[in-house]
């Protein structure tokens, strides 16, 4: 993976059995740190700045809405999940504004495939920001480019589709051409 993505992500929940089995599931997608608070959880995001939180909906000491409006303060780009055991519609229908919704007892493959997805948005949206600040810029302006979108879906399915730009136009003044 190149140097630029990001495949750190921050585990919010008081129960550390829960915890433990959710960084076991996901030790191949990338480094988890656990916090077991909302106020741990904003100290660990100013120093570590995750690509991804994963916040339980029975936390102490905030909200998950509470707590990602702290820690997007700091990373707007970062990209969440919320676990609850809610099936009241109201609640999850509110737990979904603030991420992906993931349903207790929590499918191992299907946290994987979402914690991926999440990973990748926020890896592209990065790459969007370094390019509009000018971190990125091509280096021979006559070089025959691709453009590529790519939409990551949370089932894990990329649909990318590939646009070939025109040739490049010779230059009257290169005896190359």
């Amino acid at each position: 993976m190149p140097e630029t993505e990001s495949t750190l992500i921050l585990l919010v929940d008081a129960d550390a059995h829960a915890a433990e089995a959710v960084t076991a599931a996901l030790v191949r997608e990338g480094e988890v740190v656990v916090a077991r608070t909302a106020a741990q959880a904003v100290r660990v995001a100013g120093k570590r700045q995750p690509a991804v939180v994963l916040i339980d909906d029975s936390l102490p000491d905030a909200t998950p809405e509470e707590l990602l409006a702290d820690l997007r303060v700091g990373a707007p780009r970062l990209r969440a999940a919320v676990f609850t055991r809610s099936r009241d519609p109201g609640h999850t229908s509110k737990l979904s504004q603030v991420g992906h919704l993931v349903r207790k007892p929590i499918d191992a493959g299907a946290l994987r495939t979402a914690v991926k997805a999440l990973l990748r948005l926020h890896n592209m949206a990065a790459g969007v920001a370094r390019m509009k600040t000018g971190e990125v810029a091509m280096d021979d302006s006559r070089r025959r480019t691709t453009m590529r979108r790519e939409r990551v879906t949370l089932d894990g399915t990329p649909s990318v589709s590939v646009t070939p730009a025109a040739p490049p136009t010779p230059d009257p003044a290169d005896p190359k051409e």
